[in-house]
């Protein structure tokens, strides 16, 4: 005699595998999509007409010139967005279209936004910074590996 409820679970089973087969394909377009937004990224940013990397700033703030040295991670892309990181679990977003390079630093603290101009020899940017917490400056980026 036919059992109806073992019809069930063949059919069942073949939908489940079928759903499977289907969430896997799923994802696999999802990663393939992922690693090429990350080939993109780093092509425009290999494209970029700034050196992404580590760069060493020095800050010169207040009427008595204090000053300190910190140093960001820079990521300049093709498109003229930058990003990155700093010293104390701080991100950095901007723009640039050159010689014009600005960004905002974010901090637990607050924000410190940095307003800076391409120079050339040697390689370089100048400008100013202004903190959130009414604080002001200089400031010099240089990349780390300059030698400068």
């Amino acid at each position: 005699r036919p059992s109806t409820s073992g019809g069930k679970r063949r059919n069942s089973g073949a939908k489940n595998t079928a759903d499977d087969e289907e969430k896997r394909a799923e994802e696999q377009r999802r990663q393939s999509d992922a690693s090429q937004r990350s080939v993109e990224h780093l092509h425009r940013r290999d494209q970029a007409p700034l050196p992404s990397g580590v760069w060493s700033a020095i800050f010169v703030e207040g009427r008595k010139k204090h000053t300190r040295k910190e140093e960001r991670h820079l990521i300049f892309t093709v498109d003229g967005y930058i990003s990155g990181a700093g010293q104390f679990n701080s991100s950095l977003e901007g723009r640039f279209k050159l010689p014009n390079v600005n960004w905002t630093e974010t901090y637990s603290w607050g924000t410190i936004k940095v307003k800076a101009e391409l120079c050339k020899v040697p390689l370089r940017l100048e400008g100013t910074f202004e903190t959130s917490d009414s604080g002001s400056g200089s400031v010099t980026f240089l990349p780390a590996d300059s030698g400068v």
